[in-house]
């Protein structure tokens, strides 16, 4: 492992904790150890028995972290060069679906004469006429969340400004920031008031704690399939 992709630092979740707050000290110490290597430098520890199935369960998500370590990396490389190439010239901005053309709208879109943009209440689904309409997408979000919390708020600009920056500064490394989002925004709606989900009341908490969204989702896409395994073997 070389300097260059080595991390200085690691994120050690909650349920980390709890999953090996149980075990014998020997465990314990064996797994703390095999997740700061596999985290740190890339590697994998030689594990057996209870500790290697443990550390089996708590990989994909430090599989998803590493990534999106190395994902980062290269994204800021590729920034670096880019603004090197810029100081002598290049071909214009290209525009997006993402950008709002002239005044984005001040109020949330009106979809009281369009079924085809309603958010069905009965399962929650985010419904969107148009899947690159960046102002439906933020609109339709909000309206469902906040029908959730049974409120009345009003959807104004700073809404739209949190969710463009989300997608335009935050995650403008990533090859499909709009779909990750979307991802976050119907865990959001399936998840909200479950045990250990981050409390999503606005736009600002759905950018401030985007990653603990994805997060929980993919530990819960994890023990999902854990719990398929035990019961496909009757364990």
């Amino acid at each position: 492992m070389t300097e260059k992709t080595k991390r200085k630092s690691f994120i050690f979740y909650e349920s980390f904790y709890e999953a090996l707050e149980d075990l014998p000290e020997k465990n314990q110490l064996e797994l703390y150890k095999a997740i700061a290597r596999y985290s740190i430098y890339f590697e994998e520890s030689s594990l057996n028995g209870l500790s290697n199935t443990i550390f089996k369960l708590i990989k994909p998500q430090l599989d998803a972290n590493n990534k999106r370590f190395i994902n980062g990396k290269k994204g800021a490389e590729h920034g670096k060069k880019g603004t090197e190439h810029g100081k002598k010239g290049g071909r214009p901005k290209k525009e997006t679906p993402l950008d709002i053309k002239n005044n984005p709208p001040k109020n949330p879109p009106n979809n009281n004469n369009n079924n085809n943009n309603n958010v069905n209440n009965n399962n929650n689904k985010l419904i969107v006429q148009n899947e690159n309409h960046f102002a439906d997408m933020t609109g339709g979000f909000l309206k469902a969340r906040y029908s959730q919390m049974e409120r009345n708020k009003p959807i104004n600009q700073k809404d739209f400004d949190n969710i463009k920056k989300l997608i335009e500064i935050d995650l403008k490394n990533r090859d499909n920031p709009e779909k990750d989002v979307k991802k976050a925004m119907q865990s959001v709606l399936d998840n909200s008031g479950k045990k250990y989900f981050p409390v999503i009341e606005s736009s600002k908490s759905f950018r401030d704690k985007f990653f603990k969204i994805e997060n929980y989702t993919g530990r819960k896409t994890e023990a999902d399939k854990s719990r398929d395994i035990l019961a496909k073997y009757n364990l």
